[in-house]
């Protein structure tokens, strides 16, 4: 799990699915996913989001980065998914993050 998670922390940017990981732990892609939500307390999919929003929320507060840039750099496809992801994780918008943040 630990090797897992490292993975996703140094390659989040990057597509990940749970069938790599599998593969890379040489585990069942079912098992590694009932291990790791018992293990992390989240399932394959929050864990990356999570990592993936620190480092938005990270970007947003120390880079003059657009919204668009910052969503592609973290691995999203496009910026309106992340915008909805980062509200509905975060309760604002990443432009409201980052104006809240800058007063």
């Amino acid at each position: 799990i630990h090797r897992v998670q490292q993975y996703i922390r140094e390659n989040y940017p990057r597509e990940i699915s749970l069938n790599t990981l599998a593969n890379m732990v040489h585990l069942n892609q079912t098992y590694l996913s009932r291990l790791f939500k018992q293990k992390t307390g989240l399932s394959f999919t929050d864990f990356l989001t999570r990592v993936r929003l620190q480092e938005a929320k990270r970007l947003l507060l120390k880079t003059d980065r657009t919204i668009e840039e910052i969503a592609v750099a973290i691995g999203f496809k496009n910026n309106s998914y992340f915008t909805s992801v980062f509200k509905k994780r975060e309760g604002i918008k990443p432009s409201e993050f980052r104006s809240r943040r800058a007063r």
